[in-house]
């Protein structure tokens, strides 16, 4: 059976929970747990699948058992909330390299039912591979890790932002929660997306076909990896080249996703980017991809699917990236994002991976507990604009999820812009008046409006509502 079938896995609630792996062709397999038992026959191919019933939660941990020819017996299994987590760093990113804001969550380590399949990369992608690299490299032996019980002792390597997203939605919930975590640094948007939807695309195929040579290709540098086993002058053919890499196309998906499709999860949350900033266009194209072929393959519907919009780092590509991010919300059902503009390493503003992983872990929970759980009450995320028209001498400004619009630290608002035809944007004062933003400036006949369109600005945009979360920066054309 797939390594995320284990002592200590949680199953997913009230759901139908899929069980599945291989056996003789023709072989008679059943699952028993929690009082059901349920049988079926494997393919001509091995393959088979059981469905148990809807389960409630329950934090008792009990055997899960698959008879077939022999007999597998899981241990410790727990019903509750399944989510999977993934992306680059910043998801890797584990609860001790917080250090001391890590102790509010490590005190509480051991008194909450949350447990990890942690999978981690034990393949770099910077040093130039030796024998044992070129090893793990070959036989594609990407990712160790499997089921662990949350503890003190455990959860300091948890990826920080999926753990403190568990710990919310215990808060929440009280029911167990999982977290299938397959994060890995450096890593592109299209490492995570299957061959076959890559090569769909014109452009993305010509992305896979030129790999790591293509103009389009986000991590070139991973050529430099194999400098032991080309010849001079020999270049990768991507899919003839013996090795692989952490970074290629689909990579990410065959050995890190696809082994736990179809794992009943209820949703994912995802923080990445980083490594595709400097093509906001074709990032445009491909992390919609990314999430629908996810939603394809794991045949569970449109499940929630929650990401991060990035904080506040010095890249001169960031203001169009995270746009880019923003208007992913139009373009799909049932997705969310955290905006953490108002976050960041405020001492270095060219610090990628920001030690506090709070906003961002409790941001994502936000949306999956507004989303998801009825009579949760909580405004699931920072304003998003949602229109701007002319009014008299006034540009309107309407957002979603606006209620309580203030200024967070009672300073005047900060990084509304207006331009005229010409493009060319001037500061706006902005005032809140009836849950809208006014602006005016001296721009006449102006055509379009943006808020926040800075890489690291200092000091933070200040709009929020209610809640305090962020409103997300963004560039509209204004309506008559």
């Amino acid at each position: 059976m797939p390594e995320v079938f284990a002592d200590h896995m949680v199953l997913q609630r009230n759901q139908k929970v899929n069980v599945f792996g291989k056996a003789s062709p023709d072989e008679k397999v059943s699952v028993e747990f929690a009082g059901q038992r349920v049988t079926a026959r494997a393919d001509k191919q091995g393959k088979w699948i059981i469905q148990l019933l809807p389960m409630k939660a329950s934090a008792q941990g009990r055997k899960l058992l698959v008879k077939g020819e022999n007999t597998l017996v899981f241990e410790d299994v727990l019903v509750g909330e399944v989510w999977h987590a993934n992306g680059q760093s910043n998801m890797a990113w584990p609860l001790k390299a917080m250090r001391g804001l890590a102790k509010p969550y490590l005190d509480k380590a051991d008194e909450l039912n949350i447990r990890f399949y942690n999978r981690q990369r034990q393949l770099s992608p910077k040093p130039v591979y030796n024998e044992k690299q070129l090893e793990i490299s070959k036989n594609k032996k990407l990712y160790v890790g499997g089921w662990e019980i949350g503890s003190k002792q455990t959860a300091p390597n948890f990826s920080a932002v999926a753990y403190i997203f568990a710990q919310a939605m215990y808060r929440e919930l009280n029911v167990p929660i999982g977290i299938l975590h397959t994060a890995a640094g450096g890593s592109p948007t299209e490492a995570f997306i299957s061959h076959d939807t890559l090569m769909a695309n014109k452009r993305t195929a010509a992305l896979v076909r030129g790999w790591p040579y293509s103009k389009e290709c986000s991590t070139p540098q991973a050529k430099n990896n194999f400098k032991n086993v080309l010849k001079p002058g020999e270049k990768i053919k991507f899919g003839q080249f013996e090795y692989h890499h952490p970074w290629e196309p689909s990579i990410l998906f065959d050995l890190g996703v696809a082994p736990l499709i179809p794992y009943t999860i209820h949703g994912a949350i995802w923080y990445q980017g980083e490594t595709n900033q400097k093509n906001p266009d074709l990032h445009n194209l491909l992390f919609p991809m990314m999430i629908n072929d996810w939603r394809q393959h794991w045949g569970l519907g449109d499940f929630p699917f929650y990401y991060v919009q990035l904080p506040s780092v010095d890249r001169p590509t960031w203001p169009l990236f995270r746009d880019g991010q923003r208007l992913t919300l139009k373009k799909m059902k049932n997705i969310g994002m955290a905006v953490t503009i108002d976050t960041g390493d405020s001492r270095n503003k060219k610090n990628v991976h920001p030690a506090d992983k709070m906003e961002v872990g409790e941001r994502l929970a936000y949306l999956a507990i507004q989303n998801n759980f009825k009579g949760n009450k909580v405004q699931a995320t920072g304003p998003l604009i949602q229109s701007a028209r002319v009014d008299g001498k006034l540009v309107q400004l309407h957002f979603n999820y606006a209620q309580g619009l203030k200024s967070v630290d009672g300073e005047p608002l900060r990084y509304f812009e207006l331009a005229g035809a010409d493009g060319q944007y001037q500061a706006a004062e902005a005032t809140i008046k009836g849950g809208r933003i006014h602006l005016k400036s001296k721009v006449k006949a102006p055509k379009s409006v943006r808020y926040g369109w800075l890489p690291f600005p200092d000091p933070r945009p200040n709009l929020v509502n209610t809640l305090g979360h962020a409103a997300s920066p963004f560039e509209i054309e204004i309506t008559d």
